[in-house]
């Protein structure tokens, strides 16, 4: 579990200790894990909300999305499906879709309930930052005008959404078949970089007393701490601004901050398929 606040000179000395920023570097990383799982003929899950940034972050953490010619995908209400080996077609990563659906419930079905192990989940979350639908954003919009009241909201929905994950995961592991592991991605940092909103990301999401830090605390009891293990990093994908109605939230991180991040992240999961 996280030992030591967010802060921007606590993220500057974590991301000096993985000083690479090049996508070569990233992509390279990025195999070796995906490697691992395949040799495993298990998975990783990515969970989160719809419009929270699964398959962006995905593809950052491939070093596809760091090309000069990539071009973010459209909003997907099916299951994504990565990495698949050769005629055995063992997929390495599964992205869940993030809203209500039949697909949704079917996919965390397969996931979760369904033959091949789950190594580990990257639940995704993006304290309130969440990009909707233009349908879906004039509906909000009626009710949640303000920037802040916005992601409250939206902050909300990812606690339940949680909650929901939490579940299969307690159920998966009733079957033997894991996860050892979740990471709580905390995403879109660049649209928060800076101490004060940092510290409110890190007590919402990964500090005793939030409603995260509470549920992750309680699976591990109920699972046991030597066969679970939770961490929660925050991380970016694309540096973007936010625009809500009339507000916006400038991207204040440079490429090189974004990629140390994006290694961090990394790093945490390949650790974890080692030591699993």
């Amino acid at each position: 579990m996280p030992v030591e606040p967010w802060s921007v000179a606590t993220l500057a000395v974590r991301a000096s200790m993985t000083a690479y920023s090049e996508r070569q570097q990233i992509a390279s990383t990025w195999h070796r894990i995906i490697t691992k799982i395949m040799h495993r003929q298990s998975s990783i899950a990515i969970t989160g909300v719809g419009g929270v940034g699964k398959t962006v972050l995905s593809d950052y953490l491939s070093g596809d999305g760091l090309s000069i010619h990539y071009s973010p995908p459209g909003r997907s209400v099916n299951q994504e499906r990565k990495e698949l080996y050769s005629s055995k077609r063992l997929t390495a990563l599964t992205i869940v879709p993030g809203q209500v659906s039949p697909q949704k419930d079917k996919s965390l079905d397969e996931l979760f309930d369904g033959q091949r192990r789950v190594d580990g989940v990257i639940h995704v979350v993006s304290n309130g930052f969440i990009t909707l639908r233009e349908q879906d954003a004039r509906e909000l919009a009626q009710e949640h005008n303000d920037l802040e009241r916005f992601r409250e909201f939206q902050r909300n929905k990812e606690v339940e959404e949680f909650k929901e994950l939490i579940g299969h995961v307690k159920s998966s592991h009733r079957k033997g078949k894991g996860p050892s592991w979740l990471l709580l991605a905390v995403n879109k940092v660049d649209l928060y970089y800076e101490d004060t909103s940092l510290k409110g990301a890190y007590r919402h999401y990964a500090a005793p007393g939030g409603q995260f830090f509470a549920c992750l605390d309680q699976l591990g009891a109920s699972l046991g701490r030597t066969d679970f293990e939770w961490d929660a990093l925050p991380v970016c994908a694309s540096l973007s601004n936010f625009i809500w109605e009339e507000e916006g939230v400038p991207s204040r991180l440079l490429p090189d901050q974004r990629n140390k991040l994006l290694l961090g992240l990394l790093k945490a999961i390949d650790d974890r398929i080692s030591a699993s």
